[in-house]
Protein backbone atom coordinates (compact mmCIF):
# COMPACT_ATOMS: atom_id res chain seq x y z
CA UNK A 1 0.00 0.00 0.00
CA UNK A 2 1.84 3.26 -0.96
CA UNK A 3 1.79 6.50 1.00
CA UNK A 4 3.50 9.55 0.75
CA UNK A 5 5.84 10.76 3.30
CA UNK A 6 5.67 14.08 3.33
CA UNK A 7 2.00 13.69 3.90
CA UNK A 8 2.38 11.46 6.92
CA UNK A 9 5.02 13.18 8.43
CA UNK A 10 2.92 16.60 8.72
CA UNK A 11 0.12 14.52 10.13
CA UNK A 12 1.94 12.94 12.53
CA UNK A 13 3.47 16.49 13.63
CA UNK A 14 -0.37 17.59 13.09
CA UNK A 15 -1.38 14.74 16.04
CA UNK A 16 1.24 15.15 18.14
CA UNK A 17 0.67 19.19 18.45
CA UNK A 18 -2.83 18.01 19.04
CA UNK A 19 -2.38 14.95 21.62
CA UNK A 20 1.02 15.25 22.73
CA UNK A 21 1.69 11.83 20.94
CA UNK A 22 0.90 9.61 17.85
CA UNK A 23 0.87 5.87 17.31
CA UNK A 24 1.26 4.59 13.59
CA UNK A 25 0.25 0.66 13.10
CA UNK A 26 1.75 -0.21 9.71
CA UNK A 27 1.31 -3.75 8.28
CA UNK A 28 3.84 -6.07 6.53
CA UNK A 29 4.17 -4.94 2.69
CA UNK A 30 3.33 -1.27 3.51
CA UNK A 31 5.40 1.08 1.39
CA UNK A 32 7.22 -1.37 -0.17
CA UNK A 33 7.71 1.55 -3.43
CA UNK A 34 10.00 3.21 -1.20
CA UNK A 35 12.59 0.29 -1.31
CA UNK A 36 14.77 -0.89 -4.09
CA UNK A 37 14.11 -3.74 -6.12
CA UNK A 38 17.46 -5.01 -4.96
CA UNK A 39 16.05 -4.45 -1.05
CA UNK A 40 13.31 -5.71 -2.25
CA UNK A 41 14.79 -9.19 -3.04
CA UNK A 42 14.74 -11.07 0.11
CA UNK A 43 14.45 -14.68 -0.98
CA UNK A 44 11.21 -16.52 0.64
CA UNK A 45 10.10 -17.40 3.90
CA UNK A 46 10.63 -21.87 4.74
CA UNK A 47 6.36 -21.87 3.87
CA UNK A 48 7.30 -20.56 0.52
CA UNK A 49 5.97 -16.13 1.01
CA UNK A 50 7.99 -13.58 -0.30
CA UNK A 51 10.00 -11.85 2.76
CA UNK A 52 9.21 -8.19 2.64
CA UNK A 53 11.38 -5.94 3.80
CA UNK A 54 10.88 -4.01 7.36
CA UNK A 55 8.80 -0.84 6.62
CA UNK A 56 8.78 -0.27 10.57
CA UNK A 57 12.36 0.51 11.08
CA UNK A 58 12.48 2.30 7.75
CA UNK A 59 9.44 4.62 8.30
CA UNK A 60 11.22 5.19 11.90
CA UNK A 61 14.27 6.40 10.38
CA UNK A 62 12.90 8.61 7.65
CA UNK A 63 10.36 10.38 9.66
CA UNK A 64 13.07 11.26 12.33
CA UNK A 65 15.38 12.51 9.43
CA UNK A 66 12.23 14.30 7.55
CA UNK A 67 11.18 16.18 11.33
CA UNK A 68 15.16 16.92 11.96
CA UNK A 69 15.51 18.46 8.06
CA UNK A 70 12.77 20.38 9.88
CA UNK A 71 14.31 21.27 12.89
CA UNK A 72 12.14 19.88 15.27
CA UNK A 73 13.45 16.62 17.27
CA UNK A 74 10.92 14.25 17.83
CA UNK A 75 10.82 10.63 19.49
CA UNK A 76 9.83 7.87 17.62
CA UNK A 77 10.19 4.35 19.22
CA UNK A 78 10.08 1.64 17.25
CA UNK A 79 8.26 -1.50 18.31
CA UNK A 80 7.53 -5.04 16.67
CA UNK A 81 5.16 -6.83 17.83
CA UNK A 82 6.34 -10.20 16.05
CA UNK A 83 8.26 -11.40 19.39
CA UNK A 84 5.11 -10.50 21.35
CA UNK A 85 2.48 -12.42 19.43
CA UNK A 86 4.95 -15.54 19.23
CA UNK A 87 5.82 -15.74 22.63
CA UNK A 88 2.92 -16.54 24.14
CA UNK A 89 1.09 -20.20 24.83
CA UNK A 90 -0.40 -21.20 21.34
CA UNK A 91 -4.53 -21.60 22.47
CA UNK A 92 -8.30 -22.31 20.60
CA UNK A 93 -8.57 -18.96 19.26
CA UNK A 94 -5.58 -18.71 17.82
Amino acid sequence: APFDLDKLCVSIGDHIDRRGHCIIVVAEGAGSENFSPEAQDLGFDASGNKKLPDIGIWLKEHTKSWWSARGRTIQVRYMDPSYQVRSVRANTSD
